[in-house]
């Protein structure tokens, strides 16, 4: 949940943004229940990392204009879940939205992803890059021949091969490089 909305629901139901957020208020202990126990067992409120969240949404399509002064939200997302099961530094890590078709089945249009943004040497999976001013969510995989494969899951959008040395970490500058944002590590996907 976005902090924004998170702040103006603990003000609707008459209760602490902590309380909501965390299941306590900041001067109480967290309480969790174990799937294997039936009794609440005691944790470390700190079991909550503040990741940023940009509302923004990557293109699974040609692309959405990246827009750089986009300031991000935090959302409260579980440590033991960052950590622990999926292996991210919350320090590196983020959240936006997919919109369109063309990583379709993998991600629909209105998942969130998370994504890491620790730099890699292997450029295999489901990234999220700026392609000439666009914000896509798109497979790489490198090739034999030293070229890097930038593909869409769903077969109806074409795949299109690159130089490797066209690709680096970080802010976008601009230019003629593609600049990888950060490694889709799990998305969120809506029930409807």
């Amino acid at each position: 949940m976005k902090a924004s909305a998170a702040a103006r629901l603990a003000i609707a139901c008459n209760v602490s943004p902590s309380w909501l957020l965390l299941g306590h208020d900041a001067d109480e202990p967290a309480l969790k229940i174990s799937p294997s126990q039936s009794h609440p067992i005691p944790v470390p409120a700190n079991d909550v990392a503040y990741i940023d969240y940009y509302n923004v949404a990557a293109s699974a399509g040609y692309g959405i204009c990246a827009d750089a002064g986009v300031k991000p939200e935090k959302v409260a997302v579980s440590l033991a879940f960052l950590k622990g099961d999926l292996g991210l530094d919350p320090n590196c890590a983020l959240m936006l939205e997919t919109s369109g078709d063309s990583m379709e089945p993998t991600l629909r249009s209105g998942d969130r992803l998370l994504v890491d943004t620790r730099r890699r040497h292997i450029l295999d999976g489901v990234h999220v890059l700026v392609v000439n001013g666009g914000l896509l969510v798109k497979r790489l995989s490198s090739e034999p021949s030293g070229k890097i494969c930038i593909a869409s899951d769903n077969q109806l959008y074409k795949e299109f091969l690159t130089d490797a040395s066209r690709f680096h970490w970080g802010e976008p500058d601009g230019g003629d490089a593609i600049t990888i944002i950060g490694r889709v590590a799990y998305r969120l996907q809506a029930m409807s």
